[in-house]
C-alpha cells in the first residue's frame, strides 16, 4: 500500500489549461474519489497519475518518490478503464494472467494469484470465455481482476461503471466497495456519478475547471458545502437556493424576499462569515430538500403557506413542488396527505440546516 501526493500539478494543452495547480495528498488504503462534470480535469489528473499524460508543470509523488519521469510500466499502478480494454481474442484467463506473464513471474505463481483473484470475483465458472461471450458486468469484473492480480501499489479508475446499467451499477459498487474493504489498497477513482462518489468514497474532490472546489468525507461534501457549485452539484433534487436579502432587526437576523421572511439561528450564523450577514446584503440561500416537510401537526410556528404545483412518486417518497410567494421549493416527503396540484397547504423548515452563500466568492 502506498501514498500519493500531487504537488501544484497543472495540464495544458496549447493555451488551454485543464488542470490548474491541483494539491492533493491521498493516504495510504484511502478510497479517493475525483468527481466533476465532463471536462471539469478530473480524468486527465487521473491519467497523469498513471503517466499516460506528461504534467506541465508540479510533482507527482508516491511514496514520496516524484515519479513524473517513470514509465507507466515502472509505477507499479493499475488502472482500470470505462471501455474495460479487454484483448478480445484472449479468454478470460489469458486475460488476467496476461500482466503478470509480461513480468516474467513463474507459470505456478501466475496461476495461484489468477485463481485466487478469479473466486474473488466470481469469475471461475467464465474463465475459458472470450470478452464477446460476456456480458458488460462480467467484462468490468474481468478489467477489474486483471488489475487487482498484479497486486499494484495503486488502483485508478476512470469511470468504470459508466456503460453499464443501473441495476448492474449498483451490484458493483457494492463488489467494489467489498473489493476495498478487504484488499485495503489505496485508489483513485474518477466519476461524474455523485451517488458512486457518495456510496464508494473515504473522502471526495469536488472538481471545477480544472481546480479543486472542496475536499471532504461524503457527509462534510452533503452536509457543508463551501461553495455555490458544490452546494448545487450535490444532491438529488439538488439544494434549493434562492437569492435573498439579509434584514436585521435588533438582535435578530433575518432572510427576506417578497413577504417571506426566514428567521436565521445562532448555529447558522457561527458557521457563516459574519461578513455575508450585513444588513440590507444580497445573499443566496440554500436548504436541502430533505430539510423541508409538511406542516400537518397544526404546528404555526415557522410554518408558511404554500401552494402545490406537482407531486411525483418515488416509491417510499414522494418529491413534491411547490411555491412560497413567487419562490418554488422542492422537498423530498415521506407522506404528501392527499395534496394535489393547486392545493394550498403549509410546510415547515429545519432553520438550523439552511446554508448561506455569497455570491462572488
Amino acid at each position: 500500500m502506498s501514498t500519493v501526493r500531487l504537488s501544484n500539478v497543472s495540464k495544458s494543452f496549447g493555451n488551454l489549461r485543464v488542470v490548474s495547480d491541483v494539491n492533493l495528498e491521498i493516504s495510504d488504503g484511502e478510497f479517493l474519489v475525483l468527481l466533476g462534470p465532463s471536462g471539469c480535469g478530473k480524468s486527465t489528473t487521473l491519467r497523469m497519475i498513471a503517466g499516460l499524460e506528461e504534467t506541465s508543470s508540479g510533482d507527482i509523488l508516491i511514496d514520496e518518490k516524484v515519479i513524473n519521469d517513470d514509465d507507466p510500466k515502472d509505477r507499479n499502478i493499475a488502472m482500470v478503464f470505462q471501455n474495460y480494454a479487454l484483448y478480445p481474442h484472449m479468454s478470460v484467463r489469458k486475460n488476467l494472467a496476461f500482466g503478470l506473464k509480461m513480468r516474467n513471474m513463474k507459470t505456478s505463481t501466475i496461476a495461484e494469484k489468477v485463481n485466487e483473484v478469479a473466486d474473488m470475483l466470481q469469475l471461475s465458472d467464465l474463465m475459458e470465455r472470450f470478452p464477446a461471450q460476456l456480458s458488460g458486468g462480467q467484462r468490468q469484473r474481468v478489467a477489474m481482476g486483471r488489475a487487482m492480480v498484479r497486486t499494484p501499489k495503486v488502483f485508478l479508475f476512470d469511470e468504470p461503471l459508466s456503460n453499464l446499467d443501473a441495476v448492474l451499477r449498483t451490484e458493483l459498487r457494492s463488489e467494489l466497495k467489498k473489493l476495498h474493504m478487504q484488499l485495503k489498497t489505496t485508489s483513485i477513482y474518477v466519476t461524474h456519478d455523485q451517488v458512486e462518489a457518495m456510496t464508494l468514497a473515504d473522502r471526495i474532490v469536488v472538481m471545477k475547471n480544472g481546480k479543486i472546489e472542496q475536499i471532504g468525507t461524503p457527509k462534510e461534501i452533503f452536509h457543508n458545502p463551501k461553495t455555490l457549485y458544490v452546494a448545487k452539484f450535490i444532491g438529488n433534487p439538488q439544494m434549493n437556493l434562492h437569492e435573498m436579502q439579509v434584514k436585521k432587526i435588533n438582535n435578530s437576523i433575518f432572510l427576506t424576499a417578497s413577504s417571506l421572511s426566514i428567521p436565521i439561528p445562532k448555529a447558522v450564523i457561527n458557521r457563516t462569515n459574519t461578513s455575508y450577514l450585513k444588513d440590507g446584503a444580497t445573499i443566496s440561500m440554500g436548504i436541502r430538500p430533505t430539510d423541508i416537510f409538511i406542516n400537518n401537526a397544526g404546528n404555526k410556528k415557522g410554518a408558511f403557506k404554500a401552494k402545490m404545483i406537482l407531486t411525483e412518486m418515488l416509491g417510499a417518497e414522494t418529491l413534491i413542488e411547490f411555491g412560497i410567494e413567487d419562490l418554488n421549493f422542492k422537498a423530498i416527503v415521506e407522506d404528501d396527505y392527499g395534496i394535489s396540484s393547486g392545493d394550498l397547504f403549509e410546510v415547515g423548515m429545519n432553520f438550523e440546516k439552511i446554508h448561506i452563500f455569497e455570491d462572488t466568492t
